[in-house]
């Protein structure tokens, strides 16, 4: 859908993939088709992810509540005391949810963990802020080490995630495109025919009826 804080935090987003369609039998006394294309004849283009139902509140409250529990626990602050910046948060979080709704529960969970190690880190350094005694600060600088190094794997994982997700969108426009080019006439044709025969129907608005007249004035 980035937006994304962890875009290198919250790339995000999703990918649920849902593909397919459905295809008749074929009557056993027709002649069985080829099962090559033409050479000039290229493979249909994968079809894109179907189209998500819009984000709700509730859907993203529900996965900051169970997941990033301290995120819900602020914007439920804001809910009670501030309406127009949780309005605001909230459109970030459905950005984020956005994205992140699609993703394979793999990344899903990277995703979430790339946001806890930020919490972790910016705790770390918080307490390091307060100039602890030279034995806390040195486990505490090991602390901070690992979650970076925590987060820095994350991250690589979400841009191989980004790059395959980029990949798929490439290659799908690339097979349009070859098919465009392969059936150019064809498919010219084929759209001069459909609006000329949709030349011959009425309007939407014309088989809906016309608009109602404006309301007289008293």
């Amino acid at each position: 859908m980035s937006r994304h804080a962890v875009t290198l935090t919250v790339l995000g987003t999703a990918v649920l993939f849902v593909a397919g369609g459905l295809a008749g039998d074929e009557p056993t006394s027709q002649p069985a088709a080829p099962t090559t294309q033409p050479a000039t004849q290229p493979a249909r283009p994968p079809r894109p992810p179907p189209r998500m139902e819009p984000v709700r509140e509730e859907d993203v409250l529900a996965v900051l509540q169970s997941r990033l529990p301290m995120r819900y626990e602020r914007l439920m602050k804001l809910k009670d005391s501030d309406s127009k910046r949780y309005a605001f948060y909230l459109d970030r979080m459905k950005e984020w949810y956005e994205d992140w709704r699609r993703m394979p529960p793999p990344i899903q969970d990277a995703d979430i963990a790339g946001q806890l190690l930020r919490v972790k880190v910016w705790q770390i350094l918080e307490k390091l802020r307060q100039q602890p005694p030279a034995e806390d600060r040195q486990k505490l600088e090991k602390e901070l080490a690992d979650a970076v190094t925590q987060q820095f794997d994350i991250e690589g994982t979400l841009l191989e995630h980004r790059l395959k997700v980029l990949e798929e969108d490439l290659d799908r426009v690339r097979s349009q495109l070859q098919e465009r080019v392969a059936q150019r006439d064809a498919m010219i044709k084929g759209r001069i025919d459909w609006l000329l025969r949709a030349s011959t129907q009425p309007a939407r608005w014309e088989r809906r009826g016309p608009p109602p007249p404006p309301e007289q004035p008293d």
